[in-house]
């Protein structure tokens, strides 16, 4: 869970390891660095629930949801969105 504004880069893969969500971001202001690393999920990769938010790096989020956004001002830019559910970014 990020829930403080700021910079964030992955410096490795990360994934939730059971049903559940990986990621939640609900903080604004957020800038995520992927550094081409991977997030992964059998619930949802990454949710975002904050506005200005913006995701980049060349890295990839896979899981039943890929990546869920419910806010406006976000901005997901050269990553890598795949879906169980033929989702990807939704």
């Amino acid at each position: 869970m990020i829930n403080e504004p700021g910079n964030y880069v992955l410096t490795q893969d990360i994934g939730s390891g059971s049903a559940s969500d990986c990621l939640t971001i609900a903080a604004n202001n957020v800038h995520l660095n992927t550094a081409r690393h991977g997030i992964g999920a059998i619930g949802t990769a990454l949710i975002i629930r904050a506005s200005h938010v913006l995701i980049d790096g060349g890295g990839s989020f896979r899981g039943g949801n890929g990546i869920e956004i419910t806010a406006k001002g976000v901005v997901v830019d050269t990553v890598g969105a795949f879906s169980d559910n033929d989702l990807g970014c939704w």
